[in-house]
C-alpha cells in the first residue's frame, strides 16, 4: 500500500491527530516527574491540578505553543521557497534568511532593544532580507542555478553565523542560554514572546493559502503561469517577504531551527502529491509535528538544559536530503 493510499483529507486527519498526541506528550515531559500523560490528560478534562503542578503545566504550555507555531512558519516558508524557486533544496536556514534574522536579534540585544518587540521583529526581518539579498545576488552571476542559489546560501549562512558565534560569546549574560538559542530552542521561550510573534506568523501562513492557486500554476512554467495572469515577478517578492517575516519572528523566540523548512515539504508531497495547496496545508501539519517532536526528543536526551532543536532536526533533515541525492535526475542541476 502507497503513502498516498489515504489521500489529502485521510493524511491530514491523521497528522492532526499525531501533532494533539504530540502536544498532550510535550505537557507531560520534563524534568518534574509529578505530571505524567495521565494525569495531565485528567487535569485538562476534570481540574484538579496542584498549584505546582499549573505552574509547571503552564511553562511546558508555553514551550508547547512556540514549538506549533515555530513549526507552522519554518514549514510555510519551506514549502514557499521552494515552489517560487523551484529548488527542491530551498528553505530559510540554507538560503541565509534564519542566520540574518539571527543576526538582527543579537543586534538588538546590543543595542537593547530586547524589550521592544517592534525592534526586534523589525531588525531581525530586516537582516533576514539582507542575507536573502547576499545570496541572490552572489548566485546571480552563475545564472541563478538551483546548485549555485544553495552553495551560495550555504556559504552566506556559514559567514553570518560566524559573526552570530563572536557575537553571542561577547553578548554573554546578555543572552539567556546563548548558545542553545543559536542552534534553535524554545527551552526559554515565554509568554510574551509567544503571543507577539504568533500573529506574525499566522499573517504569513495565511496570505500564502490565499495566494496557493498563484504559486501552484508556477510547476507548470513561468511562460505558463503569465498566460493565466500570474505576475510571476511580483509574485516571487511576496513569497519571500512573507517567508522572511514567518521565519525572522520564529527566530525572534527559538533561533535559527534548520531543516524543518526542508523536510516538512518533501514528507508532504511524499503524502499527498504535489499539487501545491494540497502538500502546503500538509506541511502546516508535518511542520508543527516535526519540532514538537523533536523538543520532546531535546528534552530526553538532555534534560536538565534540553538539547539544541537543530541537532535533533538534523536527524530529520539528513534522511530528506538523501532521499533528494536519489532524486536528483529528476529535478536536475
Amino acid at each position: 500500500m502507497g503513502l498516498r493510499t489515504l489521500g489529502f483529507s485521510g493524511w491530514l486527519v491523521v497528522l492532526v491527530l499525531v501533532v494533539l498526541a504530540l502536544s498532550l506528550i510535550s505537557l507531560s515531559v520534563g524534568t518534574y516527574r509529578g505530571l505524567s500523560l495521565p494525569k495531565v490528560v485528567k487535569g485538562l478534562l476534570k481540574g484538579g491540578l496542584s498549584r505546582a503542578d499549573l505552574s509547571i503545566l503552564d511553562r511546558r504550555a508555553a514551550r508547547t505553543v512556540a514549538a506549533l507555531i515555530a513549526g507552522l512558519g519554518l514549514a510555510s516558508s519551506g514549502i514557499g521557497l521552494q515552489y517560487v524557486l523551484r529548488n527542491p533544496l530551498a528553505e530559510p536556514y540554507l538560503l541565509g534568511i534564519s542566520a540574518g534574522a539571527a543576526l538582527g536579534v543579537l543586534v538588538s540585544l546590543a543595542f537593547g532593544y530586547y524589550m521592544n518587540p517592534v525592534a526586534l521583529h523589525a531588525t531581525a526581518l530586516a537582516l533576514g532580507l539582507a542575507g536573502f539579498s547576499v545570496v541572490i545576488a552572489t548566485s546571480a552571476f552563475t545564472g541563478l542555478s538551483p546548485l549555485s542559489v544553495i552553495i551560495a546560501g550555504i556559504a552566506v549562512s556559514y559567514a553570518i553565523s560566524s559573526i552570530n558565534i563572536v557575537l553571542t560569546m561577547l553578548l554573554g549574560p546578555k543572552v539567556h542560554g546563548a548558545l542553545a538559542w543559536l542552534y534553535g530552542t524554545v527551552a526559554y521561550v515565554l509568554w510574551d514572546e509567544v503571543t507577539y510573534s504568533a500573529p506574525v506568523v499566522i499573517v504569513a501562513v495565511a496570505w500564502l493559502l490565499l495566494r496557493a492557486r498563484a504559486v501552484g500554476t508556477l510547476i507548470l512554467g513561468e511562460e505558463v503561469a503569465e498566460s493565466l495572469g500570474v505576475r510571476v515577478k511580483r509574485l516571487r517578492v511576496e513569497v519571500v517577504i512573507a517567508s522572511a517575516l514567518a521565519t525572522s519572528s520564529v527566530v525572534a523566540f527559538a533561533g535559527p531551527i534548520g531543516f524543518i523548512g526542508l523536510a516538512a515539504p518533501w514528507i508532504a508531497r511524499l503524502l499527498v502529491g504535489s499539487d501545491f495547496r494540497a502538500s502546503y496545508i500538509t506541511s502546516l501539519a508535518v511542520g508543527p509535528a516535526l519540532v514538537v517532536g523533536s523538543d520532546i526528543g531535546a528534552r530526553l536526551v538532555m534534560p536538565i538544559e534540553s538539547a539544541p532543536l537543530t541537532a535533533i532536526t538534523a536527524l530529520i533533515g539528513a534522511p530528506v536530503l538523501i532521499y533528494l541525492l536519489v532524486r536528483r535526475s529528476s529535478w536536475g542541476g
